[in-house]
Protein backbone atom coordinates (compact mmCIF):
# COMPACT_ATOMS: atom_id res chain seq x y z
CA UNK A 1 0.00 0.00 0.00
CA UNK A 2 3.03 2.13 1.07
CA UNK A 3 4.68 1.73 -2.19
CA UNK A 4 1.25 2.13 -4.43
CA UNK A 5 0.54 5.74 -2.43
CA UNK A 6 4.09 6.76 -3.36
CA UNK A 7 4.29 5.79 -6.71
CA UNK A 8 0.83 7.62 -7.64
CA UNK A 9 2.21 10.94 -5.28
CA UNK A 10 5.71 11.01 -7.66
CA UNK A 11 3.69 10.43 -10.98
CA UNK A 12 1.47 13.35 -9.26
CA UNK A 13 4.75 15.54 -9.18
CA UNK A 14 6.47 14.37 -11.91
CA UNK A 15 5.30 14.42 -16.00
CA UNK A 16 4.74 11.13 -16.82
CA UNK A 17 6.90 10.58 -19.69
CA UNK A 18 9.87 11.36 -16.95
CA UNK A 19 8.17 9.33 -13.98
CA UNK A 20 10.52 6.00 -15.98
CA UNK A 21 11.08 2.79 -13.10
CA UNK A 22 14.92 4.58 -12.04
CA UNK A 23 13.49 8.02 -11.72
CA UNK A 24 10.09 6.77 -9.51
CA UNK A 25 12.80 4.84 -7.56
CA UNK A 26 15.12 7.55 -6.58
CA UNK A 27 11.98 10.17 -6.22
CA UNK A 28 10.56 7.55 -3.98
CA UNK A 29 14.02 7.12 -1.84
CA UNK A 30 13.75 11.05 -1.59
CA UNK A 31 10.02 10.73 -0.44
CA UNK A 32 10.20 8.06 2.04
CA UNK A 33 13.09 10.52 3.45
CA UNK A 34 11.16 13.22 3.51
CA UNK A 35 8.44 11.45 5.19
CA UNK A 36 10.80 10.10 8.02
CA UNK A 37 12.51 13.54 8.61
CA UNK A 38 8.94 14.98 9.08
CA UNK A 39 7.65 12.28 11.54
CA UNK A 40 10.94 12.47 13.87
CA UNK A 41 10.04 15.69 16.21
CA UNK A 42 7.77 14.55 19.03
CA UNK A 43 7.00 15.75 22.47
CA UNK A 44 6.90 14.06 25.62
CA UNK A 45 4.03 15.95 27.42
CA UNK A 46 3.73 13.14 30.54
CA UNK A 47 0.40 13.32 30.42
CA UNK A 48 -2.78 12.03 28.21
CA UNK A 49 -3.52 14.21 25.89
CA UNK A 50 -6.73 15.16 24.81
CA UNK A 51 -6.93 18.19 22.51
CA UNK A 52 -4.53 20.04 20.45
CA UNK A 53 -4.70 23.91 18.21
CA UNK A 54 -1.78 25.64 16.29
CA UNK A 55 -2.13 29.43 16.64
CA UNK A 56 -3.69 31.40 13.91
CA UNK A 57 0.28 32.57 13.22
CA UNK A 58 1.55 29.07 13.10
CA UNK A 59 4.11 29.87 15.44
CA UNK A 60 2.45 27.68 18.16
CA UNK A 61 1.11 24.51 19.63
CA UNK A 62 -1.27 24.55 22.30
CA UNK A 63 -1.92 21.15 23.98
CA UNK A 64 -4.88 20.45 26.16
CA UNK A 65 -3.66 17.37 28.74
CA UNK A 66 -5.77 16.75 31.76
CA UNK A 67 -6.20 19.61 33.56
CA UNK A 68 -3.89 22.17 31.98
CA UNK A 69 -3.15 23.60 28.44
CA UNK A 70 0.70 23.66 27.36
CA UNK A 71 2.04 25.51 25.23
CA UNK A 72 4.88 24.77 22.13
CA UNK A 73 6.97 26.82 19.77
CA UNK A 74 6.42 25.63 16.41
CA UNK A 75 8.50 24.23 14.85
CA UNK A 76 10.85 24.49 17.53
CA UNK A 77 8.72 22.54 19.82
CA UNK A 78 10.38 24.58 22.82
CA UNK A 79 8.41 24.39 25.67
CA UNK A 80 6.67 28.14 26.53
CA UNK A 81 4.87 29.12 29.76
CA UNK A 82 1.51 26.97 29.87
CA UNK A 83 -1.98 28.12 31.13
CA UNK A 84 -2.57 28.18 34.42
CA UNK A 85 -4.40 24.78 35.57
CA UNK A 86 -8.00 24.85 35.55
CA UNK A 87 -10.33 23.78 37.73
CA UNK A 88 -11.63 21.27 35.94
CA UNK A 89 -10.58 17.71 36.49
CA UNK A 90 -10.89 17.02 32.39
CA UNK A 91 -10.13 18.64 29.32
CA UNK A 92 -11.85 17.32 25.79
CA UNK A 93 -11.17 20.70 23.35
CA UNK A 94 -9.42 23.88 23.32
CA UNK A 95 -10.10 26.15 19.86
CA UNK A 96 -9.24 29.52 18.76
CA UNK A 97 -11.81 32.00 17.39
CA UNK A 98 -11.80 32.92 14.00
CA UNK A 99 -9.54 36.25 14.54
CA UNK A 100 -7.54 34.57 16.90
CA UNK A 101 -7.89 36.66 19.92
CA UNK A 102 -9.93 33.97 21.88
CA UNK A 103 -9.39 30.94 23.30
CA UNK A 104 -12.00 28.12 24.57
CA UNK A 105 -10.99 25.65 26.68
CA UNK A 106 -13.74 23.21 28.08
CA UNK A 107 -14.63 20.11 29.30
CA UNK A 108 -15.36 19.56 33.18
CA UNK A 109 -15.86 17.12 35.91
CA UNK A 110 -17.56 13.83 34.65
CA UNK A 111 -21.00 13.39 36.15
CA UNK A 112 -20.80 16.80 37.69
CA UNK A 113 -20.33 19.80 35.06
CA UNK A 114 -19.69 21.21 31.91
CA UNK A 115 -17.50 23.95 31.77
CA UNK A 116 -15.76 26.28 29.61
CA UNK A 117 -13.36 28.91 30.17
CA UNK A 118 -12.95 31.79 27.90
CA UNK A 119 -9.21 33.57 27.33
CA UNK A 120 -8.02 36.36 25.51
CA UNK A 121 -5.14 35.20 23.23
CA UNK A 122 -2.39 35.70 23.04
CA UNK A 123 -2.55 37.65 26.23
CA UNK A 124 -3.75 34.72 28.56
CA UNK A 125 -6.07 36.50 30.35
CA UNK A 126 -9.48 34.83 31.39
CA UNK A 127 -12.41 36.64 30.44
CA UNK A 128 -15.11 34.44 31.79
CA UNK A 129 -15.47 31.04 33.02
CA UNK A 130 -19.47 29.12 32.33
CA UNK A 131 -20.78 26.04 33.31
CA UNK A 132 -23.21 25.88 31.24
CA UNK A 133 -23.61 21.39 31.27
CA UNK A 134 -24.87 19.11 33.81
CA UNK A 135 -21.96 17.09 32.42
CA UNK A 136 -18.27 16.94 30.47
CA UNK A 137 -18.08 19.16 27.26
CA UNK A 138 -17.06 17.35 24.82
CA UNK A 139 -16.54 19.62 21.78
CA UNK A 140 -17.02 23.43 21.32
CA UNK A 141 -17.27 25.05 18.03
CA UNK A 142 -17.40 28.90 16.98
CA UNK A 143 -19.71 30.40 14.66
CA UNK A 144 -18.14 31.69 11.53
CA UNK A 145 -17.83 35.06 12.61
CA UNK A 146 -16.89 34.29 15.93
CA UNK A 147 -19.87 36.09 17.71
CA UNK A 148 -20.94 32.59 19.52
CA UNK A 149 -19.93 29.53 20.09
CA UNK A 150 -21.64 26.26 20.10
CA UNK A 151 -20.93 22.94 22.68
CA UNK A 152 -21.54 19.57 22.80
CA UNK A 153 -21.51 17.44 26.01
CA UNK A 154 -22.11 14.40 28.17
CA UNK A 155 -26.00 15.28 28.72
CA UNK A 156 -27.11 14.73 25.50
CA UNK A 157 -28.07 19.01 25.21
CA UNK A 158 -25.98 21.69 23.02
CA UNK A 159 -25.90 24.98 23.37
CA UNK A 160 -25.26 28.08 22.05
CA UNK A 161 -23.56 31.28 24.13
CA UNK A 162 -22.74 34.46 22.93
CA UNK A 163 -18.87 34.97 22.87
CA UNK A 164 -18.47 38.13 24.49
CA UNK A 165 -19.64 36.95 28.39
CA UNK A 166 -20.32 32.99 27.90
CA UNK A 167 -24.08 33.47 28.49
CA UNK A 168 -26.25 30.69 27.01
CA UNK A 169 -28.40 31.71 24.12
CA UNK A 170 -30.04 28.57 22.84
CA UNK A 171 -30.45 25.09 24.13
CA UNK A 172 -30.38 22.21 21.52
CA UNK A 173 -32.74 18.86 22.29
CA UNK A 174 -32.45 15.68 20.53
CA UNK A 175 -29.70 13.52 21.24
CA UNK A 176 -31.03 10.47 23.32
CA UNK A 177 -27.38 9.69 24.53
CA UNK A 178 -23.79 12.01 24.62
CA UNK A 179 -23.28 14.35 22.17
CA UNK A 180 -19.87 13.81 21.02
CA UNK A 181 -19.27 16.79 18.44
CA UNK A 182 -20.59 19.67 16.75
CA UNK A 183 -20.07 22.17 13.62
CA UNK A 184 -21.36 25.19 12.46
CA UNK A 185 -21.93 25.68 8.46
CA UNK A 186 -19.74 27.90 6.82
CA UNK A 187 -22.45 30.68 6.90
CA UNK A 188 -23.02 30.16 10.46
CA UNK A 189 -26.75 29.45 10.31
CA UNK A 190 -27.01 25.52 10.60
CA UNK A 191 -25.35 23.19 13.15
CA UNK A 192 -24.74 20.19 12.55
CA UNK A 193 -24.56 17.63 15.58
CA UNK A 194 -23.17 14.37 16.62
CA UNK A 195 -22.67 11.21 19.53
CA UNK A 196 -23.29 8.13 20.77
CA UNK A 197 -26.55 7.49 19.37
CA UNK A 198 -25.46 7.18 16.01
CA UNK A 199 -27.25 10.11 14.65
CA UNK A 200 -26.20 13.19 13.20
CA UNK A 201 -28.66 16.33 14.07
CA UNK A 202 -29.60 19.87 11.45
CA UNK A 203 -30.15 22.40 13.73
CA UNK A 204 -31.39 25.89 12.88
CA UNK A 205 -28.45 27.73 14.57
CA UNK A 206 -30.41 30.67 15.65
CA UNK A 207 -33.18 29.30 17.21
CA UNK A 208 -32.15 25.27 17.67
CA UNK A 209 -35.31 24.27 15.78
CA UNK A 210 -34.71 20.60 13.67
CA UNK A 211 -33.78 21.34 10.04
Amino acid sequence: MTGTITQLLIRRWLPIRAATPSRLIVAGFALMALAANLCAASIDVGLPVTALEFSRDGNELLVGCTNQVRRYGWPSLAELEPLLPLEMLQINTVRLSPDGRKLLVAGGDPSEAGAVHCYAWPQRTRLYSVELHRDVVYAVAWSPDGTHWATASADVECKVADADNGQPITTFRGHSRPVLTIAYSTDGATLASAGVDQTIQLWNARDGQHI
